[in-house]
């Protein structure tokens, strides 16, 4: 939180999200529609990003996600726990996009897809299988391994 006097008046402001990253780093999130970014807002971002810079850390102001990726993480997110991941099926899928490959063809060339969908999802969630979620999940998209 961050507090200060403006004449005779505290202020106070509790940015969205605080992140630490494993090296040390720290980043600070503001989120805010852009319709509601007013000037008293604005006033405020701009206060916190002078504090972060101080203290050496990242702040960034993040509006709305461009809703085909928020419906795509929405969807993925129903996968995110480690139970719904098949490990017999995990190694297969693996295998099977060591190049990129479509989505539901890759699914069925492993197993029955009703059965391997579920780990495949799990794994774009994860990260070990990546695609452009800035389109639509569809039976077609093109999936492979996050080398990096």
């Amino acid at each position: 939180m961050l507090s200060w006097a403006d004449g005779l008046r505290r202020e106070r402001h509790v940015p969205d999200l605080f992140v630490r990253f494993t090296d040390g780093r720290g980043l600070v999130v503001d989120c805010r529609p852009v319709e509601r970014a007013d000037e008293k807002f604005l006033r405020v971002a701009a206060l916190t990003s002078a504090v972060c810079d101080e203290v050496g850390w990242e702040y960034r102001l993040a509006a709305e996600p461009d809703p085909v990726l928020a419906a795509n993480l929405t969807w993925l997110a129903g996968y995110r726990r480690p139970y719904v991941a098949d490990e017999r099926t995990l190694g297969l899928l693996l295998e099977a996009t060591a190049d990129p490959a479509p989505l539901l063809p890759t699914a069925a060339a492993v197993g029955d897809p009703m059965r391997v969908l579920p780990t495949l999802f799990h794994l774009l969630w994860t990260g070990r299988l990546v695609c452009d979620l800035d389109r639509p999940l569809t039976d077609h998209t093109t999936i492979w391994q996050d080398c990096g």
